[in-house]
């Protein structure tokens, strides 16, 4: 009689992720999305975290200052989604734009929107704005997915004060839970221009992106601003933890 073929045992394989910490959407774009596009072709499963809508518009006008950051939403979705990063892949957690450096304990109410907590569009809603809440959203957030690869701001030459903020919350959550994923930085503002390295012509697939930011083409300085991170070689830096 044939003998009964033992089962096989099937190992599942964890999925390899990736985090981008975005203090505003653009952020991703901006910093690197060339190398996101590299590591999704890699097989690693990129996880976009926003921390803000990039709501800082006007204290005057609440309204149109939450229409303005769910345009920027809006704007960032699409360029994630030419990335090939599913929608679901997009973590919003909509915390106060321009505000960051002032959460403490405390409930902060944003100048900007008159809002004290996350909305609806936020993976978090209802969490109140203070520093506490938003650690351990981002605790949880790597206790769930155990990321592989982390990129951030840099925590001391990315020259915004949300970048800055964004970067060291992140780290000192990492140290906290004694993580050592991959760590790299990028900066978006203060870049030297020793710093930057230019290559021979725009990159067509990173411009295309940019012009997807149409709300942040303020002026000819501005718009310049974004535009120039097509030409510019992405730059990340190892971060020792």
């Amino acid at each position: 009689m044939k003998k009964a073929s033992e089962p096989k045992e099937y190992v599942v394989e964890r999925p390899k992720y990736l985090f981008v910490i975005a203090p505003h959407p653009d952020d991703e774009i901006l910093c690197c999305s060339t190398i996101i596009k590299q590591k999704r072709e890699e097989g690693y499963l990129v996880k976009v975290i926003y921390l803000t809508h990039g709501d800082g518009l006007s204290p005057e006008n609440h309204q149109q200052s939450i229409a303005y950051g769910e345009t920027r939403r809006i704007e960032s979705l699409m360029a994630t989604s030419k990335l090939g990063i599913n929608r679901d892949d997009t973590i919003w957690l909509n915390f106060p734009d321009g505000q960051l450096t002032e959460l403490d304990e405390n409930i902060l109410t944003s100048k900007y929107t008159g809002q004290s907590q996350t909305n609806e569009t936020s993976l978090f809603p209802g969490k109140s704005y203070t520093e506490t809440d938003l650690i351990q959203i981002i605790d949880t957030l790597f206790t769930w997915y155990e990321p592989s690869i982390v990129y951030l701001p840099h925590p001391r030459q990315d020259t915004h004060p949300d970048h800055r903020y964004a970067s060291q919350l992140t780290l000192n959550v990492l140290n906290d839970k004694n993580l050592d994923p991959e760590t790299f930085t990028y900066k978006v503002h203060g870049i030297k221009s020793w710093e930057k390295q230019f290559l021979p012509k725009a990159d067509a697939d990173k411009m295309e992106l940019i012009e997807l930011f149409k709300s942040q083409f303020h002026d000819k300085h501005h718009a310049g601003f974004l535009r120039e991170f097509a030409w510019i070689k992405e730059r990340l830096k190892r971060y020792k933890l």
